[in-house]
């Protein structure tokens, strides 16, 4: 029974995931889906390879469909947030060592910038693996420059700052600002003004773990997550975005 391996959102760990799987000629299904992916985005294919007899491996993707008791989930956000990152529990289902490249592709994924100096990372590799991450996000030179003019106009509400962009691709927006944090606390909300309606908060992990339980269409992670003394992340899709301000600056 070979493991087949279903890849959730695209971001630089699942492009690592991906050619781990790739380098050992191993089975895997990529839609190149955004972040949100659900595991019905794949029902039929997951129903044709349990039939087959293989065995599934879900990867960041939410549950909204009855699964195989065979079905191996990995994740390391949400409730999940205490686990390691999803890369390192694929390979370790594959019984491989993790390179350096995966630890540092680990901790950014995990716990950002802050999780990568933690391991010891210089600043080029911080930077490298930073421009990888937006790059494998989709994160163009346009996006680029556009989240640049979003900060120049940002609005601020006593500590909390508040930047709304042209798309939906927050790390340009996020990695600008790192930096400028007080005593390393995130206070951040994004506004995607694209259509997508996606508000994202980056700050305290237990208000970020309220926002994903607050919202029907939403997520949140983060080696923080549920700390309030520790940053995380949390996001949802919704028409008014002071709707998730207000929750914020309530807990504030």
């Amino acid at each position: 029974m070979a493991y087949v391996f279903f890849l959730g959102g695209q971001d630089l760990e699942m492009l690592t995931i991906r050619e781990a799987l790739e380098a050992r000629e191993l089975l895997f299904h990529d839609k190149q889906l955004s972040w949100g992916a659900k595991a019905s985005d794949y029902e039929k294919e997951i129903r044709r390879e349990v039939q087959a007899g293989n065995t599934p491996v879900l990867v960041e993707l939410k549950l909204d469909i009855a699964l195989p008791e065979s079905a191996i989930i990995v994740d390391h956000h949400g409730d999940r947030s205490n686990e390691a990152a999803s890369i390192l529990q694929v390979l370790y289902l594959l019984d491989i060592k993790p390179n350096r490249h995966d630890l540092l592709v680990a901790a950014n994924d995990a716990g950002y910038i802050p999780a990568m100096i933690e391991m010891g990372a210089t600043k080029e590799e911080i930077n490298k693996i930073r421009f990888l991450d937006r790059t494998a996000q989709g994160v163009t030179m346009d996006m680029e420059l556009q989240a640049v003019a979003a900060l120049s106009s940002a609005e601020k509400i006593d500590n909390m700052v508040i930047v709304r962009i042209p798309h939906n691709k927050v790390s340009p927006v996020t990695d600008r600002l790192f930096t400028s944090w007080p005593n390393g606390k995130e206070n951040l909300i994004v506004i995607c003004e694209d259509g997508s309606r996606e508000v994202y908060y980056f700050g305290r992990g237990d208000i970020c773990k309220e926002v994903k339980e607050s919202f029907v269409d939403s997520w949140g992670g983060g080696q923080g997550y549920g700390n309030p003394e520790k940053n995380a992340f949390s996001g949802c899709r919704i028409e008014n975005p002071q709707i998730l301000i207000n929750l914020v600056l309530s807990r504030q």
